[in-house]
């Protein structure tokens, strides 16, 4: 079955693809149009498959508008880590910052420094996923011995 992300590159143009596959090798977008972005849009469901925060870059005349979401499967809220680190990077800038379940988002960065901060907030975001996966990971059984100690409820409950 094809992907959801597949599907919309299909409607980009060939230079639009290029550019799709450069944003992820350089793990941001940076946003150029006004408006929906068939190729923002495709960029964010390609960022969910390869479970890897998505990170957008929107200029403006001397700042830029720099967002990050690393949601899951669902969505969650930054953990108590993240929080931590984005405060630290925010204040590293010389500014407040606020979270709204995964997306981090600073409206005031000045544009030389953009790709710079785009940077690091992403490498909270793989941190973020990084520790998500890893506990739940923990919440599940390891080994079919450890599935059969949980009886039979839990061996029927793997398997689903």
């Amino acid at each position: 079955m094809e992907t959801k992300s597949a599907k919309l590159a299909r409607g980009l143009t060939k230079n639009e693809r290029a550019e799709l596959e450069q944003s992820i090798k350089q793990r941001r977008f940076i946003e150029t149009r006004r408006g929906y972005s068939p190729l923002r849009n495709a960029f964010y469901y390609r960022c969910l498959e390869l479970r890897m925060p998505y990170v957008v870059i929107t200029p403006r005349r001397k700042f830029a508008w720099v967002e990050m979401e690393c949601s899951l499967e669902t969505y969650e809220r930054i953990d108590l880590p993240g929080k931590r680190q984005i405060q630290e990077l925010f204040r590293k800038y010389g500014q407040d910052f606020a979270t709204l379940s995964t997306t981090v988002g600073w409206s005031d960065t000045p544009l030389e420094l953009s790709e710079q901060f785009a940077a690091e907030l992403f490498q909270i975001g793989i941190d973020f996923i990084k520790r998500k996966e890893v506990a739940k990971m923990e919440k599940q059984p390891q080994r079919w011995s450890d599935l059969l100690s949980t009886g039979k409820a839990g061996f029927k409950q793997a398997l689903n």
